[in-house]
């Protein structure tokens, strides 16, 4: 017969032991997630409207897209202005050729697809313009968007930019654009770090702790990056190749693998101040519960990806081994 003191501790260690079951369940659900998800067959992108040819791509810029059909029109109008002066500061910094324009329908349940297919139809042909739509089955996550998008271009340079046109297109471009040096491996953030006193003061602690913890995960190298998750950065297409195809996270915290591969790849990465303004039908919740949910998911995020690497859970495609 067990006695009461034994009873109490077997109660204790099976309570202890499902404890540690839910948090282990917790910290990798992204990595079942990412399992899941891998060697899903994804639509190759289609060429639509007045498109030139597309020899000698200098840009890639890939916009993922949920349900943007009346924020799309205005953001690719702002880039499509900039891009078709042969003056604009950037295009004389990247140099000569064609401009490919990749929309990532990510599951839209509006007409966002169907809006870039009109905006592009309106248009008259444009020299060095070329214009790909990538239709998703279902709502992948921006994460897989990006990665859809990063992986059918074929730009010298991939530029991935929020649909909601947050960040002043050309400006952000030019911020960025200055700092590359021929034949070296990027990535370049754009980074709103300049906002950070105009917000909350729970807004500012949050930042300062993920930077502490983003610092503790990746190491030093990441110590001077202050916004993971702005939606504008530059990527050397083979960075681009290298880290996308190793990827694993499909939604909001794709970033922080992006830096961890980053780091990991031993590309260059800098971080550069970009315009960036508040866009009115924001999909970010910004209530103080919500904040914290947010908060606490990214840092699981974070954990989960150093957790996945060190144990081996994840590992390296081979081809971007070889390359290195």
């Amino acid at each position: 017969m067990i006695a009461d003191d034994d009873f109490s501790s077997l109660w204790a260690v099976g309570l202890l032991g499902l404890l540690l079951m839910g948090v282990l369940c917790y910290l990798f659900y992204p990595a079942y997630v990412a399992r899941e998800g891998r060697g899903r067959v994804l639509p190759q992108a289609t060429i639509i409207g007045n498109s030139s040819t597309e020899e000698d791509v200098l840009l890639s810029i890939i916009i993922p897209a949920f349900n943007e059909e009346l924020r799309l029109p205005i953001m690719l109008e702002d880039a499509f202005h900039y891009l078709s002066s042969p003056s604009s500061p950037a295009l004389k910094q990247l140099g000569n050729g064609t401009v490919e324009w990749i929309v990532v329908d990510d599951g839209s349940s509006d007409q966002t697809g169907q809006a870039f297919r009109r905006y592009v139809e309106q248009k008259p042909p444009t020299p060095n313009m070329c214009y790909k739509l990538i239709a998703l089955p279902c709502n992948l996550g921006k994460g897989a968007a990006v990665q859809s998008g990063m992986l059918a271009a074929t730009g010298q340079y991939c530029l991935y930019v929020d649909a909601d046109g947050a960040t002043s297109f050309g400006p952000g471009l030019e911020a960025l654009t200055r700092h590359i040096v021929s034949g070296k491996e990027f990535v370049f953030m754009g980074s709103r770090a300049h906002l950070q006193q105009e917000r909350s003061f729970l807004r500012r602690f949050l930042a300062l702790a993920f930077r502490i913890l983003l610092t503790i995960t990746l190491g030093p190298a990441a110590q001077h990056i202050r916004d993971t998750q702005c939606g504008f950065k530059l990527l050397s297409r083979n960075a681009a190749q290298r880290i996308f195809r190793t990827l694993h996270l499909q939604r909001w915290a794709f970033d922080i693998e992006v830096l961890y591969l980053a780091v990991h790849l031993q590309v260059m990465v800098k971080e550069e101040i970009v315009p960036w303004h508040e866009v009115e039908g924001s999909k970010l919740n910004t209530s103080i519960w919500n904040l914290a949910l947010v908060s606490s998911s990214m840092l699981r995020d974070m954990i989960c990806v150093r957790l996945c690497y060190q144990l081996g859970i994840w590992s390296f495609d081979n081809d971007v081994k070889k390359q290195r």
